[in-house]
């Protein structure tokens, strides 16, 4: 793809993005609940891991993958022993796999080539 095509790609993304915005659709209140809790597994591991900026569209299908069977097995666990840690445990997974879509969604509005901010 050109630049010509990928500057067009991003800059039609964006324009979708802002259109759905506009539209004001209240955002579900279950929608808002895993936004936070997304946002609060995101920040608490941001510190160790830093951002995705870098990391290409491949590399965080594959990272997505590692964490839906991260999620498997806390879903196992829980419904082997229904605790709160448990659960909480099967809510942080979810939020990785929530997590690695956004961040895909994001370089490919910044790069739809794979990576954003960074030349690959």
């Amino acid at each position: 793809m050109s630049d010509h095509k990928s500057i067009t790609l991003s800059h039609n993304l964006r324009l979708w993005v802002m259109r759905f915005l506009i539209m004001k659709m209240a955002p579900r209140e279950s929608l808002l609940l895993s936004s936070y809790i997304q946002e609060y597994v995101l920040r608490t591991k941001e510190p160790k891991k830093g951002g995705w900026d870098t990391l290409s569209i491949p590399e965080l299908i594959d990272l997505m993958s590692e964490e839906m069977d991260e999620l498997k097995e806390a879903y196992e666990d829980f419904r082997r022993d229904p605790t709160l840690d448990n659960g909480t445990h099967v809510f942080t997974e979810v939020a990785d796999v929530q997590n690695y879509g956004m961040m895909i969604q994001d370089n490919m509005m910044g790069n739809p080539h794979g990576t954003r901010g960074a030349d690959k």
